[in-house]
């Protein structure tokens, strides 16, 4: 039977009222085939979050309003395993506080938490640059560092690839002291003077937040965060830094929204930072970030975006001004930089997605190392189940005849290439 969480805001409640309606639920759940597995309460924030087992998403709302009339602002289905990688459980935890002889708890623990997203891209070229015993090594070495650093700090693995790990906390603190240690062990191990450079950031927020994936938009940010990140650096969200500041009651400040941490004082020189901001309400979606190198040179970029949701379509706009930071591997040294904007348009009906986006860069003079070029691409999936997707894609990047970046990558000087794709992505 699937298993469902929903979201419950809630004004002027006491856990011992939260418990008192999960015990009215347990008395009526039989009659619409529900079972309430757990759930978890906070009060600071007026949040409470049921985990069910039920027929249908309606049976658990007819259940809920039958019961005590609090009926939930948003209910999502989740599976079992992601739900204890998250929060740590999927059953009542124990209590020092219960309800009643029946040993019901008096449950006040909140499912806010803090997600670190660690990229290890950098691991995907080692073989290429070292050989394939000593790439591996380095490989295991840094997963090692992750590993044991996690457990340390009581971090709950969430997923893990080749290229990334996610890990829930329930403390700011013990996840910022867990990257930084992460990111000082991994560039002590260096072996043969390689080091394995990460990037890591940490967002913030509840399970259930207006998307259908449990902590959709907090992992999103969390991977947003770790693009602009530099390497060998920890960046945080202004959430975190909140957290952070209430459990140290010092530290952090909270006037930028996004902050960069140093994981020890020595450095190569490059040491970045960055600010940015998003808002989101009633479909619209809009975002600006900044991000430089204190490297002595005029190096640095900037984002404007935003997305438009009505109904089943979306649209999608963005423009970035780049002096060679995020684009361009090559620094822009004509002082001009280069303008990139891209628009996009999604169409979903039903499990299937079709999404059209066209993009175009102007190295903005002669001097400039930054390739021009024009791309557009047409991209197609289909959900066959909550784990498997069909994706079909085609892509046409349009080069100038610069010789440095994009055209040099797609094996060209100027002209056209085409690429095409189509497979199946299956999570495991």
């Amino acid at each position: 039977m699937p298993i469902y969480m929903d979201r419950h805001d809630l004004d002027n409640v006491t856990a011992k009222d939260v418990a008192e309606a999960h015990m009215e639920d347990l008395k009526i759940q039989h009659k619409y085939q529900c079972k309430g597995l757990t759930y978890w309460f906070d009060e600071k924030r007026g949040t409470a979050f049921c985990l069910i087992e039920a027929p249908s998403s309606d049976c658990v709302e007819r259940m809920h309003n039958d019961a005590h009339g609090l009926v939930p602002h948003q209910i999502i289905e989740v599976e079992s395993n992601v739900v204890n990688a998250f929060l740590g459980r999927i059953k009542d935890p124990q209590s020092s506080e219960y309800l009643d002889d029946m040993q019901h708890p008096i449950i006040n623990e909140s499912a806010f938490r803090i997600i670190m997203y660690v990229s290890l891209k950098d691991a995907m070229l080692l073989k290429l640059k070292l050989e394939k015993n000593k790439a591996v090594a380095i490989i295991n070495s840094a997963r090692d560092v992750i590993q044991k650093s996690m457990n340390r700090y009581s971090g709950h693995e969430v997923k893990k690839d080749r290229n990334r790990v996610i890990i829930s906390f329930t403390s700011a603190a013990s996840a910022v002291m867990c990257a930084l240690e992460i990111q000082h062990e991994i560039k002590s191990n260096a072996v043969e003077n390689f080091k394995l450079k990460v990037k890591i950031s940490l967002s913030a927020g509840s399970p259930v937040t207006g998307q259908n994936q449990l902590f959709g938009e907090t992992v999103q940010l969390a991977e947003r965060l770790c693009d602009i990140a530099n390497q060998e650096q920890v960046v945080i969200s202004s959430e975190v830094s909140k957290v952070y500041k209430d459990e140290i009651l010092e530290g952090l400040s909270k006037e930028i929204p996004v902050q960069t941490i140093s994981p020890d004082d020595e450095n190569d020189g490059d040491n970045g930072y960055g600010a940015g901001i998003s808002y989101e309400n009633a479909g619209v979606l809009v975002f600006a970030d900044y991000i430089t190198n204190d490297t002595g040179k005029d190096d640095s970029a900037y984002k404007l975006g935003g997305k438009y949701t009505l109904n089943n379509l979306s649209l999608y706009g963005q423009y970035e001004f780049d002096k060679g930071l995020i684009s361009s591997k090559t620094p822009d040294t004509s002082g001009e930089g280069a303008d990139l904007w891209m628009l996009g348009a999604s169409y979903t009906l039903g499990n299937s997605m079709v999404y059209f986006g066209y993009g175009t860069s102007d190295n903005g003079s002669n001097g400039s190392k930054l390739s021009s070029y024009n791309v557009w691409e047409l991209v197609g999936t289909h959900n066959m189940s909550k784990r498997t997707k069909l994706y079909a894609g085609f892509s046409e990047i349009d080069c100038d005849d610069q010789d440095d970046n994009v055209c040099s990558r797609v094996g060209k000087k100027a002209g056209e290439d085409d690429k095409f794709s189509l497979g199946m992505q299956h999570q495991f």
